[in-house]
């Protein structure tokens, strides 16, 4: 005791004001907050069973030209796609979607994150599970220019140190793939080993004038936080 005084009394003052003020927050501050949240844990944990099982849903449907799943229907696009996948993990984003509007199916599902406040800035590099988004694709609205915002989605199922990404999506001429992009080297199709970096993303019978953009990383637009948004998970 007459030790642990002579050290409080010729400890420096501003190391005596920390130290009291560590003592008060351990004795004020309950332990299932902030750090020691048992909450936060659990939302963890819960976030990431979910991406699990998108990824899983998601790899279930690789190779399909016709989207089947049991009791259901949905349309064999992309969009189809995503909904389809994610009622088989537990989510249903279609009937989220539908609430959201849009003028297509890919466009429901951006506002929906997008209400949500689940949207990932466009430099932010998506996480396994989300699902992610395209602009100018092809020409969705016929007018021969490139104004076709929200185009094309899919969803992410791998991610790599090196900061590839591997995604499934439907294409229009062999159904669900899994091809990759690489926000960290948009424009490089393939590194120098051969490793495929960026896919093809534009729809190759489409060549705009003075944009010459193809690949995935190019006209990538944004991601949504799918594991997160908190309605209409079963």
């Amino acid at each position: 005791m007459g030790y642990t005084f002579f050290m409080i009394r010729t400890m420096p003052r501003f190391v005596l004001l920390n130290v009291l003020l560590f003592l008060s927050f351990l004795c004020t501050t309950p332990l299932n907050q902030g750090l020691f949240s048992e909450e936060n844990s659990d939302a963890e944990a819960l976030i990431h069973a979910r991406r699990g099982a998108l990824v899983k849903a998601a790899r279930s449907f690789l190779g399909q030209k016709k989207i089947a799943v049991p009791g259901k229907r949905f349309n064999s696009d992309c969009s189809g796609t995503i909904f389809a996948i994610c009622w088989t993990a537990g989510l249903d984003l279609q009937a989220l979607s539908t609430k959201s509007g849009g003028k297509s199916g890919t466009e429901s599902i951006y506002r929906s994150f997008s209400a949500a406040a689940l949207l990932r800035h466009s430099k932010e590099e998506p996480l396994a599970g989300d699902i992610i988004f395209w602009d100018d694709s092809y020409d969705h609205n016929g007018n021969g220019k490139v104004d076709d915002p929200l185009s094309h989605v899919g969803i992410v199922v791998s991610v790599e140190k090196n900061g590839r990404i591997g995604y499934l999506h439907y294409r229009y001429d062999k159904g669900v793939v899994e091809e990759y992009m690489n926000l960290r080297m948009p424009q490089v199709k393939d590194d120098p080993q051969g490793l495929r970096m960026n896919s093809n993303m534009r729809i190759s019978s489409w060549k705009p004038e003075k944009d010459s953009r193809q690949l995935s990383g190019e006209l990538y637009h944004c991601a949504g936080i799918t594991p997160a948004l908190k309605a209409e998970w079963r």
